[in-house]
């Protein structure tokens, strides 16, 4: 299942890039009403890949993978959340001070190869 959403006013669906920092995939109303599945089958194969659905250059609404929508939750949840932020800042102010161990070592610390 796929879910198409308009979200008039929306600051993220008029950015220009995906989750992957890579331009969004923009198409007219009529090449995606033309190719609906072959979009469809896009959005599944990518599914960080939205794709934008265009009226006149104006967004109409985005096709997104069900995954991509419960990163966006996850993500909003996470922002929300103070003591998320707090302990994201925490880790901020320990990296800059240098207060990390590299990955290989913890992978020993922890009995993995």
């Amino acid at each position: 299942m796929y879910i198409a959403m308009y979200i008039p006013g929306w600051a993220p669906w008029r950015a220009a890039a995906n989750m992957t920092g890579e331009p969004m995939t923009k198409t007219s109303t009529t090449e995606f009403r033309n190719n609906m599945a072959s979009f469809k089958a896009k959005v599944a194969r990518n599914p960080d890949h939205p794709i934008a659905v265009m009226d006149h250059n104006v967004t109409a609404f985005v096709v997104v993978s069900p995954d991509y929508i419960e990163g966006l939750e996850a993500t909003i949840d996470l922002l929300c959340d103070p003591q998320a932020m707090a302990a994201l800042a925490d880790s901020a102010e320990d990296i800059k001070a240098g207060r990390v161990v590299p990955h290989g070592k913890v992978r020993k610390m922890v009995g993995l190869k």
